[in-house]
């Protein structure tokens, strides 16, 4: 997935989702982000299709790093990191080694200021 703005508007729609009171609108956010775990999904959705990659750990390191995102979003990335890192580290397929070594070297540094 790459890291631009229009992809990290749309994660922080979905993560803000994610809150919701909706049970509905919280399980489709929450589909979506399981989704971006796998490198072949795809999910379509306002007729933008987007492909989510390996790159989707980074991607929501860019989002928990970026000072003009609200603090809410920022913390469910925080969560759906955890969830990418709990779930995906063990499984080469899942996780790419450079995003392995990214997280790796840039993880701290995201998670402190929250």
């Amino acid at each position: 997935m790459e890291i631009n703005d229009q992809n990290l508007a749309a994660l922080g729609q979905y993560l803000q989702q994610t809150l919701s009171t909706s049970a509905e609108t919280r399980k489709t956010a929450e589909n979506f982000l399981r989704e971006c775990e796998n490198e072949k999904g795809t999910f379509n959705t306002e007729k933008l299709l987007y492909k989510c990659a390996s790159g989707y750990a980074l991607l929501l390191m860019t989002s928990m790093d970026r000072a003009d995102t609200d603090l809410t979003i920022r913390t469910a990335a925080a969560i759906a990191l955890k969830n990418v890192v709990k779930r995906c580290w063990e499984q080469n397929d899942k996780l790419s080694e450079d995003d392995r070594a990214t997280v790796k070297k840039h993880i701290v540094e995201v998670i402190t200021p929250l």
